[in-house]
């Protein structure tokens, strides 16, 4: 989240944006984990199939450090908010 984007909220605001968009991350994450186990699981994938499953891996590994991203604001956010 870019100091633009925090301007204005107060960080219980921030502190729920963080959690919804973890939230959402998550699940997100989930479903395309579960797109990838199903191509991973079929005896044999057409060169098209192959090509979407990588595309999905990809994604998964993104979703995956954009959660790692949002865990690390967010755990930021709550230690500065104890220390005030």
């Amino acid at each position: 989240m870019t100091e633009a984007a925090n301007a204005g909220l107060s960080d219980s605001e921030r502190t729920l944006m963080l959690r919804r968009r973890l939230d959402a991350l998550l699940r997100e994450h989930a479903e395309v984990k579960a797109r990838v186990v199903e191509y991973q699981q079929r005896r044999w994938l057409s060169p098209g199939e192959t090509l979407e499953l990588k595309t999905l891996q990809r994604l998964k590994l993104h979703k995956k450090d954009a959660i790692a991203a949002a865990e690390a604001e967010l755990t930021s956010l709550e230690r500065t908010l104890r220390l005030d």
